[in-house]
């Protein structure tokens, strides 16, 4: 499924709030993006609800235009958390990792665990203080 057009609709709601709803029967782009969008309304109940808030925003009768936008911006967003995927670029190479006792340790420098082990062994503002001590085996150098 594309899910472009779910994208390009929440980008111009966004530019409608900005614009403000005074502009929402003139803006041809936010037209333009929900005729586009229609093609998902029938994928998924939350896509038709989507669909519903738009025209009823885009239609000179909206009895609450402010009320609305906030509503279908909310909603676009809440969908587009959920369709979110994470990529990388380059290649993802595993950390070399050896188990200790059960634990995952993972070969670093003393440099560069120096913050943490100091945050997770001593008490105070910004520290770990749950009665745990840090082995410092992991920085013998």
């Amino acid at each position: 499924m594309d899910t472009t057009p779910i994208y390009e609709l929440c980008g111009r709601l966004r530019a409608a709030a900005l614009a403000g709803t005074g502009l929402l029967s003139e803006d041809f782009r936010l037209r333009r993006a929900y005729e586009v969008f229609q093609q998902l309304e029938t994928a998924s109940p939350v896509f038709a609800k989507v669909g519903q808030l738009t025209r009823q925003l885009l239609s000179k009768e909206c009895p609450n235009p402010q009320g609305t936008l906030l509503e279908v911006m909310g909603l676009t967003d809440a969908v587009l958390c959920t369709l979110a995927t994470v990529e990388a670029e380059g290649t993802v190479e595993r950390a070399e990792t050896f188990g200790v006792q059960g634990s995952l340790s993972v070969d670093a420098p003393c440099s560069k665990v120096k913050g943490l082990i100091k945050a997770l062994t001593t008490s105070g503002s910004g520290n770990y203080s749950a009665g745990r001590k840090c082995s410092r085996s992991v920085c013998a150098g």
